[in-house]
């Protein structure tokens, strides 16, 4: 029997025989994998026309057409999750602003005119001109297509009405593939026109009192049915070099007390 083609979440072939199946040749979890990332095409979506989905477009195809400005961005997010492991709480806001400033860089190389604006915004974090019009992108960052990102944190109480989604970008730097997924309302709200507006929250997003994510496996269901168009990725993930893990917490505080030591009254 044929060896599994599937591959492990540390990037190793599996070591598990398959059969024969569509796509080639799986073990059981390898060909659900499968089957979850190669939906129906019958429930695959089109491009929706919005001004987020204009401006995503536009600024994929120049980061597609310059491929050693995608590496340079794409290698340099690995290496930052490396340095900056978010399983440390402290960490996960670095990576996150890692992410903003490498994006707005790589955009900026490739002729667009960019502003970081996450500092003084508590949804949206970059904004682009394309063509002449500016376009507010809100940006997540994820290691796996399984968690739900934080769309927002309620600084007071929670909102009794959800906002629309703006246009989104989720950077996803998985073990075996790194990818940016553009999102926005106009196209989730197509992927359930036949929702009402109340069934369609329900089924779209998750509120508690001090955020709002999406409900679970909601991303994991809908990315597989997103056009190519929408999905800036590489074929495989850089080889980052050993890195030693730091606390980003503690190289706060170490500064601090660096600064203290040589200031004066």
């Amino acid at each position: 029997m044929n060896k599994c083609i599937g591959i492990s979440k540390a990037g190793m072939q599996c070591r598990f025989n398959g059969k024969a199946t569509i796509g080639g040749h799986y073990c059981a979890t390898h060909y659900r994998i499968y089957t979850e990332e190669n939906p129906d095409p019958s429930t695959l979506l089109s491009i929706v026309p919005s001004p987020g989905s204009d401006a995503t477009l536009s600024i994929f195809n120049a980061l597609r057409s310059s491929p050693t400005i995608l590496s340079h961005m794409v290698f340099e997010m690995y290496s930052a999750r490396k340095v900056y492991p978010p399983k440390i709480n402290a960490n996960k806001f670095i990576t996150g602003s890692i992410g903003e400033i490498l994006l707005t860089d790589a955009i900026r190389a490739v002729g667009f005119a960019v502003k970081n604006v996450a500092a003084e915004s508590s949804v949206v974090d970059i904004v682009v001109t394309v063509e002449g019009n500016e376009t507010a992108f809100s940006l997540k960052n994820s290691g796996n297509i399984a968690a739900q990102p934080i769309l927002e944190n309620y600084r007071a109480d929670q909102v009794a009405l959800i906002r629309d989604l703006p246009p989104t970008l989720i950077f996803y730097t998985e073990p075996t593939r790194w990818r940016i997924v553009f999102l926005d309302h106009v196209i989730i709200r197509k992927a359930f026109e036949e929702l009402s507006d109340e069934e369609f929250i329900k089924t779209v997003y998750k509120q508690s009192h001090s955020n709002l994510t999406f409900a679970s496996s909601f991303l994991k269901k809908l990315i597989p049915r997103l056009p190519n168009e929408y999905i800036l990725t590489m074929e495989g993930v850089p080889q980052v070099p050993a890195l030693v893990p730091s606390d980003a917490g503690q190289l706060a505080l170490n500064h601090v007390r660096e600064l203290l030591r040589t200031a004066t009254v």
